[in-house]
Formats: structure tokens, sequence, C-alpha cells
């Protein structure tokens, strides 16, 4: 239960990653 429970804040943490490099990528262009 550990390791699922720190894939999916690992899952978040990559998400939000994800979310702020699109909009960068958005207030780039």
């Amino acid at each position: 239960m550990s390791r699922v429970g720190s894939a999916r804040r690992y899952d978040d943490l990559i998400f939000g990653a994800c979310n702020v490099r699109h909009l960068s990528i958005l207030s780039l262009c």
C-alpha cells in the first residue's frame, strides 16, 4: 500500500510539472 501511495504522489508531482510546463509553453506562444 505504501508503494501505491508513493507512486500516486509521484504521478501527481509529474502531472503538476507537466501542467506548469504546458502553461510556460502557452505563455511563450
